[in-house]
């Protein structure tokens, strides 16, 4: 090998490996509800438990497996240059909670420039509740009206029946082709209106 190469190879392994320890949850303890899609803002402190200070281009990177926040962040960019061996400091990842009701985390580990994960875990656990108010929108709601729309109905009389039936889609869809079939020009047998069909729904938010 060329005696330069080996040189840079050399310059550009850390002379210690980093390493870090879980020191307390500055924000979001486990189990803090949220409303569907609201900001989390989760800081951790952690201490530098290696033999030198952290480099640059430091990263918090998600583990998949403990993980089953969908859209959490995979890579966050930390500015922790220059801790040194037993100074603590903040990790922050920012975070939207899932549109769906439910409880959720999401695993993190620091991790160097090129993706090398080191220290101790570091996770996010909310539990996300649907609004009291029946009337208050979320994805998961504008989802299912939208649904109901598709097939004919109006949005008023559409938000009507979901609310009226907490939110519950196919009691909603039930009431409505009972009491308020939709305006259709489509004709089944013997000129009988046929509605569209129910949408899809594999959630059950409220």
């Amino acid at each position: 090998k060329n005696s330069a190469d080996v040189k840079n190879k050399t310059s550009a392994t850390p002379k210690y490996p980093p390493n870090s320890k879980f020191i307390d949850d500055v924000t979001v303890p486990d189990g803090e509800e949220y409303l569907p899609d609201a900001q989390v803002d989760k800081i951790w402190e952690m201490r530098n438990t290696g033999k030198g200070a952290w480099g640059a281009g430091l990263l918090a990177i998600l583990e998949p497996g403990p993980s089953n926040w969908s859209g959490a962040p995979a890579r966050v960019n930390q500015e922790l240059k220059g801790i040194q061996p037993n100074e603590k400091a903040c990790v922050v990842v920012s975070l939207r909670a899932p549109p769906e009701k439910g409880k959720y985390k999401a695993q993190y580990k620091l991790a160097t420039a090129d993706g090398k994960t080191f220290g101790e875990n570091m996770w996010v656990e909310i539990n996300v509740k649907p609004p009291k108010s029946p009337h208050r929108l979320t994805r998961a709601r504008c989802k299912k009206l939208s649904g109901l729309k598709t097939m004919g109905f109006t949005h008023d009389v559409a938000l009507k029946a979901l609310t009226k039936h907490q939110w519950d889609v196919h009691k909603a869809v039930d009431d409505l082709l009972t009491n308020s079939p939709p305006p259709t020009d489509n004709k089944g047998a013997g000129g009988t209106p046929t509605p569209s069909p129910v949408p899809a729904e594999k959630d059950k938010e409220g």
